[in-house]
């Protein structure tokens, strides 16, 4: 399998979303050759962890049978 590298001086475009377009008005320059499919692996695991992580947090007071209260 071949790694996906971006090399020193390519342009890239970056959607901001899933659903959203390309914004062609911001170009980043890429600074130094970049191996985006090893950069990939090696935080794929900590992003999932930390969102598993949130989805527990948000559903944690329906477990325990309480709610937030507004604060004055």
């Amino acid at each position: 399998m071949s790694a996906m590298v971006l090399k020193a001086g390519e342009v890239i475009f970056i959607a901001s979303g899933i659903y959203e377009g390309f914004d062609r008005d911001i170009a980043f320059t890429i600074l130094r050759d970049f191996a985006l499919e090893l950069f990939v692996d090696k935080t794929k695991d900590a992003l999932e962890k930390a969102w598993r992580c949130l989805d527990s947090c948000m559903k944690s007071p329906k477990v325990i049978g309480c709610r937030a209260t507004p604060q004055a």
